[in-house]
């Protein structure tokens, strides 16, 4: 197991203005980016638009990939979510009342999912689709399958009955199973197609972030990692760190990147609330479950995902982007802002090219840095 330092190979430093190859400020944002419990771009790229997903207003815009043109605002009637996903032609956006199925060439909308009306917050997962189905779990401790298409009920089920059941993870799909978990501490595993409960499996704590499926386990955060065997349940790893607990996590093929941060507990023990981040935040990346890179990251760092159009890690936060190469466990390129801002939403990368929106509400398409820069 390699422990190393961010200092210790420098990356390749660049500002925004470096990098930028369009720049586009929507109009009227007062905070335009939520922090993610999910591993998915904001803006996300499909059809030639960036589909721009902003917290407050409210809001959806699409804008031209090539030019950053505005082509459309889609108007949500609360704060919206902190992504949109791209889906057999449509474009699912949501609140955390509704859930929208929206036309991205002209921002009408098809359908809409409300279950429990405009009063209160019932949706904080995000929808998940496997062919014309869709599934979304609700605060109410729900999970629901609705057909794509039309939006209807295809089936409901109750997870628990438990006082804290809400489903605020983003469930995942594998095989015929529909994979969520809740803040009552429990993994629940679905027949896609009919809703029948396959198992259930204890956890140590709430779940409210996503889960995914790495190397044919379910990964499943609290402040521990759970590796879960998809099929039955069955526990193949677990990981504990005293005095600290799992921020975020994601992964792709036979990897897994977390983000450590000290829990409640050891936090109170700074003399400022957030100096506990910037000394001890720290990136662990496995292989299956086995640990083999301990890096310190960036201050601040809220989120990360993996490209499979690069095969590097994309970390976004308040400080700006970071791009580590899992492989090596180096940080190749730090993206730093000419001016604070409230964070960044994570990368859409394809190709030659980032887009990601700040706080302010600013859109960049940005030129990737040459991957084999030093």
């Amino acid at each position: 197991m390699f422990n190393e330092r961010m200092a210790g190979t420098e990356p390749t430093r660049y500002t925004f203005n470096d990098l930028t190859v369009w720049r586009t400020a929507l109009p009227g944002i007062q905070n335009a980016v939520l922090p993610p419990s999910s591993d998915r771009p904001n803006p996300r790229l499909g059809d030639g638009k960036l589909f721009v997903s902003v917290f407050a207003p409210g809001c959806i815009y699409a804008l031209e990939a090539a030019t950053g043109e505005i082509c459309w605002r889609r108007e949500l009637p609360y704060l919206a979510s902190a992504c949109v996903e791209l889906a057999a032609g449509l474009l699912l956006a949501k609140t955390s009342q509704t859930l929208y199925a929206v036309e991205p060439a002209s921002g009408s909308i098809r359908w809409e999912f409300c279950p429990y009306g405009a009063e209160g917050e019932s949706l904080y997962s995000e929808p998940v689709v496997d062919g014309r189905r869709l599934f979304i779990g609700d605060r109410a401790g729900c999970l629901h399958c609705l057909d794509l298409n039309s939006g209807e009920t295809i089936w409901k089920r109750e997870t628990s009955e438990a006082l804290n059941r809400q489903v605020n993870a983003t469930a995942a799909v594998t095989g015929e199973l529909v994979i969520t978990a809740t803040n009552a501490a429990l993994a629940l595993a679905y027949g896609a197609e009919d809703g029948s409960l396959v198992w259930k499996a204890d956890l140590d704590g709430p779940c409210t972030q996503h889960l995914f499926v790495v190397k044919d386990q379910v990964v499943v955060v609290t402040e521990s990692l759970y590796f879960l065997a998809p099929g039955t349940g069955e526990l193949q790893g677990l990981l504990r760190w005293p005095g600290f607990g799992a921020a975020f996590a994601t992964g792709a093929a036979s990897q897994v990147a977390l983000i450590r941060r000290p829990s409640g507990d050891e936090s109170g023990k700074y003399e400022k609330p957030d100096q506990c981040y910037r000394e001890s935040e720290t990136l662990l990346l496995f292989e299956g479950t086995q640990l083999v890179r301990e890096i310190v990251c960036s201050a601040y760092a809220s989120a990360m995902r993996f490209s499979s159009s690069t095969g590097l890690l994309y970390t976004s936060g308040l400080s700006g982007l970071d791009i580590l190469n899992a492989d090596t466990g180096q940080w190749s390129h730090t993206l730093r802002p000419e001016k604070q801002t409230s964070g960044y939403g994570l990368p859409e990368v394809v190709e030659n090219r980032l887009y990601t929106v700040d706080g302010d509400g600013i859109v960049y398409a940005l030129e990737h840095p040459h991957l084999d820069a030093k």
